[in-house]
């Protein structure tokens, strides 16, 4: 590793589990450089670690999947080994610059490249501990500046001051990792949607306003951007804002149930949700694993929820689908709309073309749910699924010369051959949606909007002759 610099090391892990150096191990343990708390936490990572083997004391070893490491291309393999919080796991990322093909179209594993290169160099962490994650119990103590930041190493102090796990907090990560914005500056915090109630106090006879959760597996961790206060104050939480993710849609967060599926998160879930609801919620996924709706994936942070059928979400127009998890009172359940903007072959007989798999629209909204009467050609209404256009997010392209969605009206799928509209409608969402959210949807919409389904020739000019 002359090349590169690197140290010469042996790895703690080596020192353990390799039996030439594990008189070293024990002669540290004695001195008291290693601990009993490292030993057992030591131990049990090595025990999780199932299919990893040290073979030797030069393996590579990163402390973080974070951390710098080098990569010589003129070599066919670079393996090495990720400590995480809990586990060793192997990582190969050979496949990335030598898994191409001969002109005969044959998978060639030698490289084809040379040099030594590092890679993460700058995709350090932050430390951020917290006293508190309630918003009324926040502290000048618990502001902190994440702006510019690739992780945040988020923690929170149990009652008798000691931090608990950090989780690894990040702003987003698609084909590669996107940094915190610059100026986040505020408070993480543990935000529920409450719905109000007005009972009537017995003893007093007056009114009084209380409040419960949207839904019992409600939940978000979210981080609150508050105006540079001098000095930070929680006085200035109700004057920001909360940080959106980087397409602008919706509030970052990580989802309660993200918190509670994924191990990286299970630190932070258990310093945020309290025992009780921790409880409710083991209760509602062990009554929605019954359900043939249930939908079992481990929720990412990027995962768009819905607490309730009846919740405004939004919508980019030029994507043609969406996936949405939606939060039924008796399950958790995914819904998954294909080719929602474009009118498709109308039989297997008709030309298929590329262009039925793509939006002809721009703009992004906020939308919702709702209810329709379509009539038919026997006259026979018949009650379906449709999408409202509430209000523009980001409106479309004002020199877009293709349709234009309008707000207000209900959301159109088009032709992008003909170019002619279509209002978007869900026949079978008896059958698509579980029960419960299927009456919440019936008792909102008793008295739904006629519609009629027929193509119509689109006649819209752009925005821009509009104007003229």
């Amino acid at each position: 590793m002359k090349s590169t610099g690197k140290p010469w090391g042996i790895h703690l892990a080596s020192l353990k589990s390799l039996r030439p150096f594990q008189h070293i191990y024990q002669k540290l343990m004695k001195d008291g450089i290693i601990t009993q708390a490292d030993d057992l936490k030591l131990t049990e990572m090595l025990a999780s670690a199932k299919g990893v083997r040290l073979e030797r004391q030069h393996k590579s070893i990163l402390e973080s999947i974070l951390d710098t490491f080098s990569v010589d291309f003129s070599k066919r393999r670079r393996s090495f080994l990720v400590l995480d919080s809990t586990t060793i796991y192997k990582l190969d990322i050979s496949a990335v610059w030598t898994r191409n093909r001969t002109p005969e179209g044959k998978l060639d594993y030698q490289s084809w490249y040379s040099g030594v290169g590092l890679f993460f160099g700058d995709q350090s962490s932050y430390a951020v501990q917290v006293s508190t994650f309630e918003q009324d119990k926040l502290k000048p103590s618990d502001y902190c500046d994440i702006s510019s930041q690739w992780c945040v190493k988020l923690s929170s102090a149990t009652p008798s001051g000691k931090a608990l796990e950090p989780s690894n907090i990040r702003y987003g990560w698609s084909a590669k990792p996107f940094r915190f914005p610059p100026r986040t500056k505020g408070f993480f915090y543990y935000r529920r949607n409450m719905l109000l109630d007005s009972v009537v106090d017995e003893e007093t006879g007056e009114e009084v306003i209380t409040g419960h959760p949207t839904h019992v597996a409600a939940g978000q961790l979210r981080f609150r951007v508050v105006p540079d206060p001098l000095p930070p104050s929680p006085e200035m939480f109700d004057y920001g804002s909360d940080l959106v993710t980087e397409d602008g849609l919706r509030p970052w967060g990580i989802h309660v149930l993200a918190m509670q599926k994924r191990q990286e998160y299970h630190a932070l879930y258990e310093s945020i949700v309290p025992p009780s609801e921790r409880n409710l919620i083991e209760e509602f996924l062990e009554r929605s694993r019954q359900s043939e709706k249930f939908h079992n994936d481990i929720y990412s942070r990027s995962s768009n929820f819905l607490e309730s059928i009846l919740e405004p979400f939004p919508l980019d127009f030029t994507k043609n689908s969406v996936q949405l998890i939606l939060l039924d009172p008796d399950c958790v359940t995914k819904i998954a709309l294909r080719h929602i903007l474009s009118i498709q072959p109308r039989t297997r007989l008709d030309i298929w073309e590329s262009g039925y798999d793509h939006s002809v629209y721009s703009g992004k909204a906020l939308v919702r749910f709702e209810l329709v009467n379509v009539t038919r050609k026997n006259n026979v209404p018949s009650t379906r699924l449709a999408i409202r256009i509430l209000q523009w997010i980001e409106p479309p392209n004002a020199s877009d010369t293709l349709p234009v969605q309008q707000e207000g009206e209900l959301l159109k799928k088009c032709d992008p051959k003909t170019l002619e509209e279509k209002i978007w409608t869900k026949k079978s969402f008896v059958d698509f949606l579980p029960p419960a959210s299927v009456q919440t949807l019936l008792d909102a919409y008793p008295n739904s909007e006629t519609v009629t389904l027929r193509r119509l020739k689109s006649n819209r000019m752009s925005l821009q002759e509009e104007k003229v």
